[in-house]
């Protein structure tokens, strides 16, 4: 999974929202800098945020890129 990419989705959602780092980082209690490292590609979040995530932002296509990504990126076994 291509972490800048998840990093870069992520702040045009919130961006689209007009909701702060900050502002994200207390719905999710977690703190601003970790908003940060996410949204650089620094560090990608852990598994357990996914529904909230999708819950503020209002969507499910969060779930469906990274679904098709790993797919995609699945060794060809699996996909079968």
């Amino acid at each position: 999974m291509d972490q800048e990419k998840v990093g870069k989705f992520i702040a045009k959602l919130r961006k689209e929202k007009n909701i702060t780092q900050s502002q994200l980082a207390d719905k999710l209690g977690t703190n601003v800098k970790t908003i940060s490292r996410w949204e650089t590609g620094a560090t990608l979040f852990d598994i357990s945020y996914l529904k909230q995530l999708c819950d503020i932002f209002e969507i499910n296509e969060l779930v469906r890129r990274l679904a098709f990504r790993r797919r995609r990126n699945a060794p060809q076994a699996l996909k079968k």
